[in-house]
């Protein structure tokens, strides 16, 4: 999976995903239980610079990039059903 992110585009491998589990807030408090947030672990197997970008890597905002992986990952799952 590729993602472009401040100039860079990386190619990423996703190696672990788990989707998060909504809340549930109905029923007996022994059957409720909070909302458990989506998690992905991932390497990044190469990084290209196009030739005409001006990238600079302290423009790489992490959370934003672990954000785009996350919703490119769901993307690519979903396409496939």
């Amino acid at each position: 999976m590729f993602i472009e992110h401040a100039g860079f585009e990386f190619e990423v491998d996703v190696t672990h995903f788990y989707a998060g589990l909504p809340a549930k807030l109905s029923g007996g408090p022994e059957d409720c239980y909070p909302a458990e947030d989506a998690d992905i672990e991932y390497e990044i197997v190469s990084v290209n610079i196009p030739p005409e970008s001006h990238a600079c890597v302290g423009d790489i905002n992490e959370e934003e990039f672990e954000r785009q992986v996350l919703e490119a990952h769901i993307d690519e799952i979903t396409d496939i059903y």
